[in-house]
């Protein structure tokens, strides 16, 4: 397969000007109002705007948070989400969406206690690692 650098994709006339940068470096995205600049990043579409870098730092903290989950519950063998907040001393809407993703890979999975009360259910979930957990933590390098 040839590799080669997204402007070498185009001809020059088919880029236009990015307005973050300034280099003839960007792809218009007219049908669905995108604008993508191969030169500095910068990405706006109607919603918003952001840079490439920004979206490849959250996806490297979010790997980073999901690692330290699989090395902690390794360790702690289950707890509960908001106990590997406190652990971890992050956010626990990111703990729990760290989770979501590790439960829809296969490599965590929820345990739950049940315990009633008068005609009501209360049910403790835990997480821990399953077998896949253990490999995918070994094959990051460990704890």
């Amino acid at each position: 397969m040839n590799r080669q650098q997204p402007l070498d994709w185009f001809e020059p006339d088919e880029l236009d000007l990015c307005e973050r940068c300034g280099e003839q470096a960007g792809l218009r995205i007219e049908e669905v109002g995108t604008f993508i600049c191969f030169g500095c990043g910068y990405i706006r579409w109607a919603g918003g705007e952001t840079v490439v870098d920004a979206l490849q730092g959250r996806i490297a903290g979010s790997m980073a948070v999901e690692h330290r989950i699989l090395a902690l519950l390794e360790r702690h063998a289950s707890l509960a989400y908001d106990q590997i907040a406190a652990h971890l001393d992050e956010p626990p809407s990111t703990v729990r969406s760290a989770l979501a993703n590790l439960r829809d890979g296969g490599l965590v999975e929820v345990l739950t206690t049940g315990e009633t009360e008068a005609h009501s259910t209360h049910a403790p979930m835990y997480w821990r690692l399953t077998d896949a957990g253990r490999d995918e933590l070994t094959r990051r390098g460990g704890a």
